[in-house]
C-alpha cells in the first residue's frame, strides 16, 4: 500500500517536473524547430499523463457546473467590457490557421492543467493540495526567463500578481472539488474568451484598478464554488420553513443570472456582440448612448449600404455605413458626416454588420468609459460591497440552518 502511494507521488512529481521544463525547449533549441519540439513534447507528455492523473476530485462540482461557472465568469467580464470598453483581439479567420491556433491553445491549456493536477497529487492534505496547485498554475507554461521577468516586474504592479493568483486559486479549487476534467473545461472556456473573443475587457484603464476588478471577479467565482460544495443536509427542511414569496425571492437572482448567462452564451456562439455608440456621427439612424448588436461576419459578406463596425488604428471601434466596396476593402461614411471617411477599411479590420439597435440603454457605459479612475473605483467598490453582503447573508443563513438542526 505504501509502495503504491509512493509510486503515485513519484510519477506525479516526475510529470510536474517535466511540465515545468518542457517550455524551455523552445529557448534552448530556438527557431521553428524549438517551437515544434516544445509542442511535440508537451503533447506526448499530456497523452501519457492524463490516464495517470484522471480523478474526479471530491465530486461536489460536476463537469456541467464547472462549465456553467466559467460561462458566468465570461459573462461578467463581458459585462465589465460593455461598461468600461473593449480591446480588439485579432485571430486568424481562414480555417487552417484558426484550427492550428486552437490546437496550440488546447495543448498549452492541457499542459498547464495536467501539471497543476500532478502538483496537487503530491499530498493528501487538502489545503496543501490547493496551495501547490495555485503556485503551479502561475509558474507553468512559461520559460524560466519569462518567469524571471514576470516576478521581477511584479513589485511595480502587485495587483497583477494578486489577480493571477486569484484566478489560479479558483482553478485549483475547481480541480479539488471537480477533478481534472472540470478544471480543464473551466480554463478552456475562460482562457478561450481571452484568446479568441474579438472583443475583451479593455487594458487601457489604470492597471491597478483593472487588476483589482479582475481579482474581485475571480473571488466572486471562487466563493460561488466554495458555497456550492456545501452538503445538502437539512436543505429540504430549510425550504419548508420559508414562505412561497421568500422562496421566489431567494431563487430569483440566480434565475436571472442563469438566464443572462445562457443568453450571452447563445449570442457568443452565434457571434453577436453588443457595442455602445459614443458619438453622433450616425444620427439620426443611431444616436449617442444607443447599443448596437453586431454580427461578426467576414468583410466579404458586407454589402453596399450595410452599417458595419470596424477597428480603426487597432483599438477604436467605429460604426459607419458602407458607401463603396472593392476587392478587399470598403469605404465608409457616418450618416451625419458631410464627407466620407478619409481612408479605406480593409476586410481584416471589419468586425461585423450591425443587425439590431437598442436605443438609449448605453448611457451608463458612456459614463463609466469616460470616468477613468472614478469609474473603476466605483465598480471595484460595488463588487466588494456585493461580495461582502453575500458573504454575511450566507454566514447568517448557515448559522440559522445549524441552529434549526440542533433543535
Amino acid at each position: 500500500m505504501r509502495k503504491a502511494l509512493y509510486d503515485r507521488k513519484l510519477r506525479a512529481l516526475l510529470i510536474f517536473t517535466l511540465t515545468l521544463l518542457v517550455p524551455n525547449i523552445a529557448t534552448i533549441v530556438g527557431g521553428f524547430h524549438g517551437f515544434f519540439l516544445t509542442y511535440l513534447a508537451w503533447s506526448a507528455l499530456i497523452v501519457v499523463s492524463i490516464p495517470l492523473l484522471l480523478r474526479s476530485g471530491r465530486g461536489s462540482i460536476s463537469v456541467a457546473s464547472s462549465v456553467f461557472l466559467a460561462v458566468v465568469l465570461v459573462f461578467g467580464l463581458s459585462t465589465l467590457g460593455f461598461l468600461l470598453g473593449f480591446d480588439i483581439r485579432r485571430y486568424p479567420t481562414d480555417p487552417t490557421s484558426l484550427a492550428v491556433s486552437i490546437a496550440l491553445f488546447l495543448v498549452n491549456t492541457l499542459g498547464i492543467e495536467v501539471g497543476r493536477s500532478a502538483a496537487m497529487s503530491l499530498t493528501k492534505h487538502a489545503p496543501t493540495r490547493v496551495a501547490l496547485g495555485t503556485l503551479a498554475g502561475v509558474v507553468l507554461g512559461s520559460t524560466f526567463s519569462a518567469l524571471l521577468r514576470y516576478f521581477s516586474g511584479v513589485y511595480g504592479r502587485p495587483l497583477t500578481l494578486v489577480a493571477d493568483f486569484m484566478y489560479s486559486l479558483t482553478l485549483s479549487i475547481v480541480h479539488e472539488y471537480g477533478g481534472l476534467v472540470s478544471g480543464l473545461l473551466f480554463r478552456v472556456v475562460v482562457d478561450g474568451y481571452w484568446r479568441f473573443s474579438p472583443l475583451v475587457l479593455t487594458s487601457a484603464a489604470p492597471s491597478v484598478l483593472r487588476n483589482a476588478v479582475l481579482a474581485l471577479a475571480y473571488y466572486a467565482v471562487l466563493t460561488s464554488v466554495l458555497y456550492s460544495t456545501r452538503g445538502l443536509r437539512g436543505r429540504s427542511r430549510e425550504l419548508l420553513e420559508f414562505s412561497r414569496l421568500k422562496k421566489v425571492l431567494r431563487v430569483l437572482p440566480e434565475s436571472i443570472l442563469i438566464s443572462l448567462a445562457l443568453l450571452f452564451l447563445a449570442l457568443a456562439l452565434l457571434r453577436f456582440v453588443p457595442l455602445v455608440v459614443t458619438s453622433g456621427s450616425m444620427s439620426p439612424t443611431i444616436g449617442v448612448g444607443d447599443v448596437v448588436i453586431v454580427h461578426a461576419v467576414g468583410g466579404s459578406n458586407v454589402e453596399l449600404g450595410d452599417v458595419i463596425a470596424y477597428a480603426m488604428e487597432g483599438r477604436q471601434v467605429v460604426v459607419h455605413r458602407v458607401i463603396a466596396t472593392g476587392s478587399d476593402w470598403v469605404r465608409t461614411k457616418g450618416d451625419a458626416n458631410p464627407d466620407p471617411d478619409p481612408f479605406l477599411v480593409s476586410y481584416r479590420d471589419i468586425l461585423g454588420k450591425v443587425v439590431f439597435i437598442v436605443p438609449r440603454v448605453g448611457y451608463l457605459a458612456i459614463v463609466f468609459q469616460t470616468g477613468g479612475w472614478v469609474a473603476y473605483s466605483s465598480i471595484a467598490t460595488v463588487l466588494a460591497a456585493v461580495l461582502s453582503v453575500t458573504y454575511v447573508r450566507r454566514r447568517a443563513r448557515s448559522r440559522k440552518l445549524k441552529f434549526s438542526l440542533i433543535k
